[in-house]
C-alpha cells in the first residue's frame, strides 16, 4: 500500500504544483487540525496507534513523494524541456478578490450561464441556486457540530475546509488570470459535503432525509442539462469549417500549417496527426509560442506549408500595417469565419497574408 501510495504521489507531483496545492498540502493540514482537536479534547498527546498519529503520517508521507516529485519537475524537467513558465508574485491584499474567487466557486454548480429564464433550460438552471444554497448551509452546520461528529465525519470535513481556504487564499493573493476552472478539484467535496450534513442531521419529520438527498440529485442534474446543452448548442471555441478545410488539406498533400491555440491542435486531431501544427504566439512579427511542442518548431516548417488565420487574427495582423488596407479588408474581417494562405518557405513568409 505504501508503495501504490507513493507511487501515485510521485506522479501526482512531477506533473506539477497543482495537485500539490490542491491536496496533499491540505491533507497535511488537516491532520494537523485533527491532532490538535484531539489533544484539546483529552488534555494528553495522542498515542502512536491512534487514528490522528497515522492520518498524520500518511499525510506527510504522501505530500514528501509528492514534493520530490514536484522538484524534479521545477529543477530538471523545466531545464530540459520548454515550460509555459507559471510562477507566482504576492499580489495587492484585496477582499474584493476574495469575493470573486469564491463567487467563481459557487458559479460552477451551473449558475451564471447566460440563458432566457422562461425557457426550460433556463428554469434548470435557476435549480443550482438551491446546490449552492444547500453547500454553504451544510458547511455552516458541519461547522457548529463539528465536536459531535465522528472521528472520519470530521476528519472528511477538514479535508474540505483546508483545501477550500488553502486554494482561496493561494488564489486571490498569487493567481493574476482568473478562472473558475482551479476550482473543479473540490467540486466533488463539496457535494460530500452535503452528503455529510443529511447523514448526520438529526429530523424530525419521516422521509425528511430522503426528499432532501431527492432534491439534492435534481438540482445537481437539471443545472448540468441547461449547461451542457448550452455549450453543444453552441460551442464557445468552435471554428466553424475545421473539419471541411482539414479534409481538404490532407487530400491536397499539406503536411505543415500555422494556427494560434484555438486552432492549432485541432487541427492534428481532425486530421489524425497528418498535420503537424507550428502553435503562433504572434503574427506580426512572427513569434512561435513552444510550449508543448516539438523544440524544431521554432521557425518555418520547410517547404510548403498552410496558415489557419481566424478574423481577430487577421485584424490583428492588419491593425500594423497600413491603414488603408484595414479599411479594405474590414468587410472580410466581419463576414468569414475562417481564412487559410498558402505558402512556402522559399517564397517568403509574407505572402501568407498577400493573397
Amino acid at each position: 500500500v505504501w508503495i501504490v501510495l507513493g507511487i501515485f504521489c510521485f506522479l501526482c507531483g512531477i506533473n506539477g504544483v497543482r495537485i500539490l496545492m490542491n491536496v496533499l498540502i491540505p491533507l497535511v493540514l488537516a491532520a494537523v487540525l485533527k491532532l490538535l482537536f484531539e489533544m484539546h479534547k483529552t488534555g494528553k498527546f495522542a498515542p502512536k496507534e491512534s487514528f490522528e498519529i497515522k492520518f498524520l503520517t500518511v499525510s506527510l508521507y504522501a505530500c514528501l513523494i509528492g514534493g520530490i516529485g514536484f522538484l524534479i519537475n521545477s529543477k530538471y524537467i523545466a531545464a530540459h524541456y520548454v515550460f509555459q513558465e507559471q510562477e507566482r508574485f504576492w499580489q495587492i491584499f484585496s477582499l474584493e478578490s476574495f469575493g470573486r474567487w469564491i463567487d467563481l466557486y459557487l458559479s460552477l454548480f451551473g449558475y451564471g450561464i447566460k440563458e432566457c429564464f422562461l425557457t426550460f433550460p433556463g428554469l434548470c438552471l435557476s435549480l443550482s441556486i438551491v446546490f449552492r444554497v444547500g453547500v454553504i448551509v451544510a458547511v455552516l452546520r458541519l461547522l457548529f457540530r463539528f465536536s459531535k461528529l465522528k472521528t472520519m465525519e470530521q476528519t472528511m470535513f477538514l479535508v474540505f475546509s483546508m483545501g477550500f481556504l488553502s486554494q482561496l487564499i493561494i488564489l486571490a493573493c498569487f493567481q493574476q488570470t482568473i478562472n473558475s476552472s482551479y476550482w473543479l478539484p473540490l467540486m466533488s467535496l463539496s457535494v460530500l459535503m452535503i452528503a455529510l450534513e443529511l447523514h448526520t442531521e438529526n429530523f424530525r419529520f419521516n422521509f425528511t432525509k430522503e426528499c432532501f438527498l431527492v432534491l439534492l440529485c435534481i438540482s445537481i442534474i437539471a443545472p448540468s442539462y441547461g449547461t451542457v446543452k448550452k455549450f453543444v448548442a453552441e460551442p464557445p471555441r468552435a471554428i466553424k469549417g475545421q473539419v471541411e478545410l482539414a479534409d481538404w488539406l490532407v487530400e491536397n498533400g499539406y503536411k505543415s500549417g500555422l494556427a494560434k491555440f484555438w486552432g492549432c491542435n485541432t487541427m492534428t486531431e481532425l486530421s489524425s496527426g497528418k498535420l503537424d501544427m507550428w502553435h503562433v504566439k504572434n503574427w506580426y512579427p512572427l513569434d512561435f509560442q513552444m510550449w508543448l511542442t516539438p523544440l524544431d518548431h521554432n521557425q518555418l516548417p520547410e517547404g510548403p506549408f498552410f496558415a489557419i488565420i481566424l478574423p481577430e487574427d487577421m485584424y490583428e495582423f492588419l491593425l500594423k500595417k497600413k491603414q488603408a488596407v484595414v479599411e479594405a479588408q474590414k468587410t472580410i474581417i466581419k463576414t468569414v469565419n475562417l481564412r487559410i494562405g498558402l505558402s512556402d518557405t522559399r517564397r517568403g513568409y509574407i505572402s501568407v497574408f498577400c493573397q
